[in-house]
């Protein structure tokens, strides 16, 4: 069954049109990811897009993070005054957020209780940062109860650290989330291609007759 050059020509308007519509339509993923420390040695651990340096794994399950029924289990990551672990991304992540993480600051015997630092970087170079001292009870720590919110959204990179203290720090359970880059829906497109095939099959024919 043939159709007419009119009809084929309305057709392609419309696929055209709706080309256009779908242009502006996108289709957006946003990923969570849970970074854990997976050995007792000082391993980079990569987890999908993200590597976290320098983490100083601790085997010693009775003290890595806990609370409120909750637990990380053994190895966990560990920091000494003066060591640092440090949370990257790969391409094509550019920006992620901090979204939680777990803490424990161990201090057995005769020992001051540590700081731990948290600090983040943006894509401007600005920095911020956050000090858990003995004052802050140990356990999960959500970014987003920080502040009034979104202060840990867009970062580039994470360090986390210790700055006194002669005890150490246990951290695990990195939550960070970021979102892969919008990508047009294809569908409209492909209506377009077949309109344009069509057209040029009945140029094709008119001109042969």
């Amino acid at each position: 069954m043939g159709y007419s050059m009119n009809f084929l020509k309305t057709f392609a308007a419309v696929a055209l049109l709706g080309a256009g519509m779908a242009g502006g339509a996108v289709a957006s993923t946003v990923h969570d990811v849970v970074i854990e420390v997976n050995s007792a040695s000082n391993t980079d651990v990569v987890s999908d897009v993200f590597t976290l340096s320098n983490p100083i794994g601790s085997n010693s399950g009775p003290n890595c993070p806990s609370d409120a029924g909750e637990s990380v289990e053994a190895p966990c990551g560990l920091v000494n005054n003066g060591q640092m672990g440090t949370l990257t991304a790969a391409p094509p992540v550019v920006e992620f957020d901090l979204v939680s993480m777990w803490i424990e600051r161990v201090c057995n015997g005769q020992c001051t209780v540590p700081t731990f630092v948290v600090k983040g970087y943006y894509a401007n170079g600005t920095t911020i940062a956050t000090y858990f001292s003995a004052g802050f009870a140990d356990g999960k720590i959500d970014f987003d109860d920080i502040g009034s919110g979104g202060y840990w959204n867009g970062l580039t990179k994470v360090e986390f650290s210790q700055i006194d203290g002669s005890g150490n720090v246990r951290y695990d359970n990195i939550a960070v989330r970021y979102t892969t880059a919008a990508v047009p829906l294809p569908a409209a497109g492909l209506l377009l291609l077949g309109a344009f095939g069509a057209l040029g099959a009945v140029r094709r024919r008119r001109k042969a007759a």
